[in-house]
């Protein structure tokens, strides 16, 4: 009975680091999709710039490259932290599920 006791503890805490993952997760996907939000505006600004040197305004072509490269770049960050958020994410289902299930098995002891 302590042992099957200890084996729910265990899994009670368990379960509860997989939760706290999973929030971590989501706000990390929450933090990448706002960096692709703000990636993907940086680029329309750095098309509408281009614009605007085609039409002779005030722009340089060094300009135009050095915000589209810093826009490209935020792009593959944000993409590198959502994948990096839904991998942390399906870890953490796992380890719920996994967790879950040590725990109906103690339940069934």
């Amino acid at each position: 009975l302590a042992s099957a006791i200890e084996t729910k503890q265990s899994i009670a805490v368990e379960m509860e680091e997989a939760r706290r993952i999973t929030e971590e997760a989501v706000a990390a996907r929450s933090a990448a999709e706002e960096a692709a939000e703000k990636s993907l505006a940086a680029e329309r600004n750095a098309q509408v710039e281009a614009l605007a040197a085609q039409e002779g305004k005030a722009i340089t072509e060094r300009k135009c490259k050095e915000v589209v490269d810093q826009a490209k770049n935020e792009v593959a960050e944000a993409v590198e932290k959502q994948e990096a958020a839904e991998k942390a994410k399906e870890e953490a289902e796992e380890q719920s599920n996994a967790n879950w299930k040590q725990f109906e098995e103690a339940r069934a002891l």
